[in-house]
């Protein structure tokens, strides 16, 4: 990797250095010493132990004011990830999972839903609509420079929407790739049909000028489900009558396609960034656990709902400005941006075509937002010891139109429990039905948003830091038809180097998050959960405290070991839920949670990684949240068995057991007929719940990567190679299960061959 730059981080420097390009300095950590023991420093190691995220600035994961996880470019390849679900999965406190039968890909943190902020290069990816975030395969990871994973809130630095997680992904520029580099790979098995991929990234470095470009191209079938058919319930936004059940059928959805366009292009110290994702993603079940069928349907011979779309992208364009200046004892990074966020329905299927219903029930709608605004971060040195970070923005985000749904399906309207808008049909002298039955969505809205904030880090001595800093945000009534009253949030850490090598932290932290535009402009009336324009901001507290060690062996058989263990206390209040068909602050929540990370690296190349999570969580309204495994672990190893030839890798995720409230759907006695028609159905009413218990898991990945020559790499991965079957936990956990009637699938075996080469 070429060498531009050295940073140097001594005990006797201030906590964060100015933001800057962290793949390409060579970092040298004090050891206590001219003479110490443990040799030179291991670059590779250096690298995963840097962290921008946490201060607006580069330091250590060891100092670093928060709980920080970092994951390389270097480990993603090695570890051989296929999306960034899988490479989130493997972080204490992060657990992989989904809403409404894997429509929505969601990370939970702390067992929370909707709670993280994610980030592309620093830049807010959060979709104010709807909140829900594009942390899927849409997110090519041979793009991926580093992630940077905050497990706790961050609203002093990142503002709104930091509720208990930062998510920062950090892409590469045209010096990681000096050159050009293609790839693609092949993938199949039931949890991952008939996937097939490519792509092409290059970089060029002339002088003051960089240029980056990255394409790819995906195409899947997707995941195959055995569910039971869907036939009737009510529509949204209170769907508790009885339902009607056929028998067990796997899905067939289309095949999806992702095209992802992206370029860097710096001179000096300006840099425009633009990302353009599109597509069609079909999913496998229906909003709520029907099976897709992309086939011939003779309840559906015009096969307008059965392909079940839901499509997720974010597109931007940023350009920004960095300079360093007064001797490099103060920086400054200011960018504006525009940003679209893609949520579309087209169309999104509810039920199952049948006899009962020909052409099931499926709407569409195509859901638009819009957010832009600048920011500015600064950095100055006002004494030897005292370093101070500021920053303010201002953006605006906007829905620009009424959203309107219409429904493909029934064929019949009038089997529908809503009222479709009519018109005169002067050929009939009489009302008729407006085709489509175009009903209102949501109603348009937009706020601006206003904020600031003051951190500074004081070091009074080489080992200990002190950190405190403040934000205040607001969305002023007069400048936007949605407001929120003015938000404070503070946070404060201390980082003491107690023994060389071990730091001891001690922090508290908030977070907070406005309603969303769907939870406030939401039409109730129609296929929707209802609004509710009184909805309280959410916020997040949390008391942290953390232990961490990097102990180098120097040339000996372990080349570094390194920890962390930490325990949290956080507060959730006025979280936003689903009540009775509406958008309602729930009663607040007690999250008690402890983790522990530790990597062990070892000499010829090979490193062992164990991360384990402890977490419970009770809520004034709900009791104990039962639905969320109390214990989990990842054991991962990565082999040199040749060296710089042929690598293995190993990843061992256990998950205790949960509970998960669902209706008692009694499937098993029906079947189809010659024709493949259902032979009989199942009527399961509202008060036919139970207590499902969902098993413990145990899934196994293992890959190997051989490397012929320096530029030539393939690999070949299998994921739950026990074939275990797998159910997710469901986040909301609803006692009166509206939407998740039945347990939510994993997806389950799948293979992968993959290549890329350089030049």
């Amino acid at each position: 990797m070429k060498k531009a730059l050295l940073f140097v981080l001594l005990a006797s420097t201030a906590s964060a250095q100015p933001v800057s390009d962290i793949e390409v300095p060579v970092v040298v950590i004090d050891q206590g010493g001219a003479d110490s023991a443990f040799g030179r420093t291991d670059e590779a190691l250096d690298l995963a132990n840097i962290v921008q995220s946490a201060a607006k600035g580069i330091t250590t994961v060891q100092e670093a004011p928060a709980i920080v996880t970092v994951v390389t470019s270097d480990e993603i390849k090695d570890r051989q990830f296929q999306t960034l679900e899988d490479l989130i999965d493997t972080v204490p406190g992060w657990y992989r999972s989904s809403i409404y039968y894997s429509n929505f890909p969601q990370p939970l943190v702390r067992g929370q839903v909707q709670a993280v902020q994610y980030l592309h290069d620093g830049l807010s990816m959060f979709d104010v609509q709807a909140n829900i975030p594009s942390i899927n395969r849409v997110m090519p990871l041979e793009l991926v420079k580093r992630v940077e994973m905050i497990t706790g809130p961050g609203g002093v630095l990142w503002g709104s929407n930091s509720l208990l997680g930062i998510l920062n992904v950090i892409t590469k520029d045209a010096e990681d790739v000096d050159g050009i580099e293609v790839g693609g790979g092949l993938g199949d098995g039931k949890g991952d049909r008939n996937m097939a991929r490519a792509y092409v990234m290059g970089g060029k470095v002339a002088g003051k000028l960089k240029v980056f470009g990255h394409a790819s191209v995906e195409s899947y079938q997707g995941a195959g489900f055995d569910m039971p058919i869907l036939f009737f319930h009510d529509a949204l936004p209170q769907p508790n009558s009885a339902n009607i059940y056929g028998p067990l059928t796997e899905t067939h959805q289309a095949q999806s396609l992702i095209v992802d366009l992206t370029a860097k292009i710096t001179y000096d110290k300006l840099q425009l960034r633009v990302s353009f994702p599109t597509g069609k993603m079909y999913k496998p079940l229906g909003l709520s656990g029907n099976p897709s069928e992309d086939s011939a349907n003779p309840a559906d011979p015009m096969n307008v709902s059965q392909l079940n779309r839901s499509d997720t992208f974010d597109r931007y364009a940023v350009l920004e400005y960095r300079d360093r200046f007064a001797h490099d004892r103060a920086g400054i990074t200011a960018h504006g941006y525009v940003q679209q966020f893609v949520r579309g329905f087209g169309p999104l299927q509810v039920l199952t075509p049948s006899k009962l219903l020909p052409g099931g029930l499926s709407f569409n709608t195509d859901i638009l937002s819009y957010r832009s605004g600048i920011a500015v971060d600064g950095d100055v040195e006002v004494a030897k010891s005292v370093r101070v970070l500021y920053g303010v923005e201002a953006f605006r985000e906007w829905k620009p139109a009424d959203e309107v749904s219409t429904l493909p399906s029934p064929y019949d309207y009038n089997r529908l429990p809503l009222l479709c808008p009519r018109i005169y049909d002067p050929t009939t002298m009489a009302l008729a039905q407006v085709p489509g039955c175009p009903i209102q969505f949501a109603y348009p809205g937009d706020r601006t948003v206003l904020g600031a904030y003051v951190d500074p880090q004081w070091r009074p001595t080489k080992k200990l830091i002190l950190d405190l800093g403040g934000r205040v945000q607001v969305a002023p009534g007069a400048l936007g038809s949605i407001a929120y009253e003015a938000t404070t949030t503070i946070a404060g850490t201390l980082v003491w180097n107690f023994i060389p090598n071990w730091h001891f932290k001690a922090n508290y932290a908030e977070g907070f998050r406005p309603p969303v535009f769907d939870n406030i402009l939401s039409n109730g009336e129609g296929v929707q959960i209802g609004g509710n324009p009184n909805l309280k901001v959410e916020q997040s507290k949390a008391v942290q405290g953390e232990i961490n060690a990097r102990i180098f062996k120097g040339e000996r058989r372990i080349r570094e070991l390194s920890f962390r263990i930490d325990g949290s206390y956080t507060k959730i209040q006025n979280a936003i839920q689903v009540q009775a068909g509406n958008y309602l602050n729930s009663g607040d929540r007690g999250l008690r949670s402890g983790e522990f990370l530790a990597k062990l690296y070892l000499q010829g190349g090979h490193r062992i990684e164990f991360g384990y999570t402890y977490l419970v969580g009770e809520t004034t309204d709900k009791g104990r949240l039962i639905s969320l495994p109390q214990n989990w672990f990842n054991l991962a190893t990565v082999w040199n068995l040749v060296t710089n030839k042929l690598t293995a890798t190993t990843n061992l995720k256990v998950a205790g057991a949960a509970e998960d409230p669902n209706r008692l759907v009694e499937y098993r006695n029906l079947g189809f007929d010659a024709m493949g028609n259902p032979t009989g159905t199942v009527s399961v009413a509202a008060t036919s719940l139970v207590l499902d218990r969902l098993p413990p898991i145990a899934e196994l990945t293992i890959g190997l990567q051989y490397s012929p020559t320096p530029k030539l790499s393939i690999r070949a991965t299998i994921y739950d190679a026990l074939f275990a079957h797998e159910y997710q936990p469901d986040p909301f956990g609803d006692y009166e299960p509206h939407l998740e009637y039945l347990p939510n699938p994993y997806e389950g075996f799948r293979a992968y061959l993959a290549a890329s080469y350089q030049y």
